[in-house]
């Protein structure tokens, strides 16, 4: 989990030294000093820098220790499927719970309906659209949630729940399968 005041975003642990989240959850002038990362069993990690992808979808906490004790989980090594159904992982706003909802993977035309008053929203070929709750109180995703399958990383949300009554409630996420190459290229570059 990673903490930058004034608000909570979530990531993933991805290597022992690098966490991957949203790239909407750091602004420019976000610097990594401002960050603490926190891991289970209340652990606290200072981030050592902050790295904006050349995938503008998602960005990279490289921490200044390794995250002793913890298996950092491993990206999808196959596509996800239309009609696919995943889990997608949910932390509450003040890390109080943690939910898993099994979710569905549709078009991105069906999130294009529910981001359409939303102009800062993008979709690119990089993401994938799951069905969230129809209810708007149910949509309980924040930045940086991860979309898992078979115990591996697909995916993290991008913009969290944008969920309205009476809508098609669908939730964004960056594609992991299609950046895995540069994501593990840039593993191995932290690791020397």
């Amino acid at each position: 989990m990673i903490f930058s005041k004034p608000a909570l975003r979530v990531g993933a642990l991805v290597a022992l030294r690098l966490v991957i989240t949203s790239g909407n959850c750091f602004t420019n002038q976000t610097k990594a000093s401002q960050l603490k990362v926190w891991i289970s069993g209340g652990r606290t990690l200072e981030a050592a820098s902050l790295h904006q992808s050349i995938y503008p979808e998602i960005s990279f906490i490289s921490l200044k220790s390794s995250a002793t004790g913890i298996k950092p989980i491993g990206i999808c090594q196959q596509p996800l499927k239309m009609g696919s159904y995943v889990n997608m992982m949910m932390a509450s706003p003040f890390l109080s719970y943690y939910g898993r909802r099994r979710s569905q993977l549709i078009s991105n035309r069906a999130c294009k309906s529910t981001y359409l008053q939303d102009e800062s929203v993008y979709i690119t070929p990089n993401m994938l659209c799951l069905t969230n709750s129809l209810k708007p109180s149910k949509c309980a995703t924040i930045r940086g949630d991860s979309l898992l399958m078979k115990n591996c990383l697909c995916a993290i949300n991008i913009y969290g729940s944008k969920c309205h009554s009476r809508s098609q409630n669908a939730d964004l996420y960056a594609n992991l399968y299609t950046m895995r190459q540069y994501i593990n290229v840039f593993i191995k570059k932290l690791e020397k």
